[in-house]
């Protein structure tokens, strides 16, 4: 059961700023929207309907949802990922009928096609993984297989996504290198983003849980749990024990700020991390605890919590800057209250309180949406205008709401943080 951490006038803060920020998107929808960021709103509504169901929010929710769905059109030049593409759209899309249809969160309904709004997409993204090498070796979460895999899952049992589960494990299964200590993914210069080019010209093992192998870990965990296909269940356990192996191995010496890189690069040390969702220990110790209670594995639930345990001592962090979910402050916050929802350690909840009051300082009146903004040091000015999931404003609603509410964020599926109710019990 979720319960809140909040005591009352936290409460009452954090509330306020929910509000304004739902303010502030309410108003933004008078303007084109495009049709993924209407999705991710649409699930903000729901989930602010789930908490307050004597308020419109469902209403408000379901009136995005049937724009977001008139806006969208499935075009060549549209990418496929999780985040930003069509994939993503499809997940929000499901999740939020999920709620407003009063079914259990995650388990697709078997309607007919006609009155499926996601049929046409499965079919268009089926088509593309029969009839062509649609994703090249971009694995990841963000953009690659992983994020359609994730896709898929969400859809379950639809019979649709048995079948895109299989291929996208078939993918990932090609894209694999075994190696002396597991199994890997390797991401090819071609991939590696411009400002990282500086660590290395000749690719890398990326450690994170946003484009690396921790992501990859995830899927294959809940993927090994579709006791429906053999099949299924064969190959992943098989990649998913080796790429643990793999990613444990990256651990560096206990002295070091950080025990994970962002990436490893033969030869060399490629320095600590700072605390976040997308790198770092934080991201790897949740997505590790969530595969352990996926796999009932007790070493894995070990590993995973002495790394949380360590996370909750590392907090002056210069480098947070901002609050969303992939990076920010309130990103860390919910980590640690999911963490200490399952295993209820003091220490979690006093290290997401500490997170969340941090967030709070961050905000400014008068900039972002309601205050909250996304830190690009390579724009002017710095604080950019972002109301999106991950790095933005409905992100840190998201998050807020999930510390003064019962209702469990099974959002954060989308993050790898949790997975569907039969697979992740």
């Amino acid at each position: 059961m979720w319960v809140t951490i909040c005591d009352n006038e936290l409460e009452q803060t954090i509330d306020g700023s929910i509000s304004d920020i739902a303010v502030e998107l309410l108003a933004m929808e008078a303007s084109p929207l495009s049709a993924l960021r209407l999705g991710e709103h649409a699930l903000l509504y729901a989930y602010l309907g789930l908490d307050k169901p004597y308020e419109d929010w469902h209403d408000r929710s379901l009136n995005c949802l049937n724009l977001a769905i008139e806006r969208l059109s499935i075009t060549p030049t549209l990418h496929l990922g999780l985040y930003g593409g069509l994939a993503g759209f499809g997940w929000m899309v499901q999740h939020v009928v999920s709620i407003l249809s009063r079914k259990e969160v995650g388990v697709a309904s078997e309607e007919s096609e006609m009155d499926d709004p996601l049929s046409e997409l499965d079919q268009h993204i089926l088509h593309l993984f029969e009839n062509e090498d649609i994703l090249g070796q971009n694995y990841d979460l963000i953009s690659g297989y992983v994020g359609i895999g994730i896709y898929w899952l969400e859809r379950l049992p639809s019979k649709n996504a048995l079948l895109g589960i299989r291929l996208t494990l078939n993918s990932l299964h090609q894209l694999s290198k075994n190696t002396p200590i597991g199994i890997t993914w390797f991401t090819p210069p071609f991939l590696v983003p411009p400002i990282q080019k500086e660590f290395t010209h000749s690719g890398y093992f990326n450690l994170g849980v946003a484009h690396g192998v921790p992501g990859v870990i995830a899927f294959l965990a809940q993927a090994a749990a579709l006791e429906s296909d053999e099949e299924i269940t064969k190959t992943a356990s098989t990649l998913l024990v080796g790429s643990i192996k793999w990613l444990l191995a990256q651990q560096r010496p206990p002295d070091f700020i950080s025990r994970y890189s962002s990436w490893n690069v033969p030869g060399r040390d490629c320095g600590d991390t700072r605390l976040a969702w997308c790198y770092g220990d934080l991201g790897i110790a949740s997505v590790l605890r969530f595969v352990a209670q996926c796999t009932k594995n007790p070493i894995w639930m070990t590993e995973a919590r002495s790394l949380i345990e360590r996370c909750t001592l590392w907090k002056m962090n210069t480098e947070v800057l901002d609050a969303p979910l992939c990076h920010g402050a309130f990103g860390n916050a919910h980590l640690f209250n999911r963490a200490y929802q399952a295993h209820h350690e003091n220490s979690y909840k006093q290290a997401a309180l500490y997170w969340i009051r941090k967030g709070l300082t961050l905000r400014k009146p008068g900039v972002g949406i309601a205050g909250y903004y996304a830190w690009r040091p390579d724009a002017i000015p710095c604080e950019q205008t972002d109301s999106s999931f991950l790095t933005g404003a409905v992100g840190v609603a998201l998050a807020l709401l999930s510390a003064i509410s019962p209702i469990e964020p099974k959002w954060d599926r989308i993050m790898l943080l949790s997975g569907v109710q039969h697979l992740s019990n």
